[in-house]
């Protein structure tokens, strides 16, 4: 993307490239991948909305994490997770086992861009995406590297005040 567009490639500290998600990326930067990806190949890709996420990091369970109720050991990357990357850096993509619907790293490793604006409580707007130039927080989930268990459960949810704004510890994926 930063080769084929001129953009500036983000700064990776020495662990988000390669087989590591993307780091140090804004809200803007995360729409921009989506849009050239979309035009690149014919197909649409966008961030995924907040419920989207929620549903699929909890692979169908109802426990407090996809795999269980108990944070366990080796399961996820985050401060107390017990994994060889805690509060270190992220860890390379499939380095944990997949959730029940077959999809990685869902908790912890990186805090991920929702296209959903953030609200105190669920009004329906986790339903749905906004577009740039519409003011508001936006919703990121998953935790990170940083991030204490607690705050890698499916359910947990934070926010960014700039669309701007990026960090070494959120990133992004995509639905399509």
């Amino acid at each position: 993307f930063s080769s084929a567009t001129g953009a500036q490639s983000p700064d990776d500290r020495g662990f988000g490239r390669g087989n590591r998600p993307v780091i140090n990326v804004s809200w803007i930067d995360a729409i921009e991948y989506a849009k050239w990806l979309s035009m690149q190949t014919e197909k649409n890709y966008r961030l995924p909305t907040e419920a989207e996420w929620e549903y699929v990091a909890r692979g169908g369970s109802e426990g407090r994490y996809s795999w269980g109720d108990q944070i366990g050991e080796d399961y996820a990357n985050c401060l107390n997770c017990k994994s060889l990357w805690d509060g270190e850096s992220t860890a390379e993509v499939g380095s944990f086992e997949p959730n029940s619907y077959g999809v990685h790293d869902m908790a912890g490793n990186v805090w991920e861009w929702t296209c959903s604006i953030y609200r105190k409580g669920y009004d329906d707007s986790e339903l749905s995406c906004v577009t740039e130039i519409e003011s508001g927080d936006r919703v990121i989930r998953g935790g990170s590297w940083r991030s204490d268990a607690k705050e890698i459960r499916p359910a947990n949810r934070s926010f960014s005040t700039s669309v701007y704004q990026a960090s070494n510890y959120r990133g992004f994926r995509l639905v399509r």
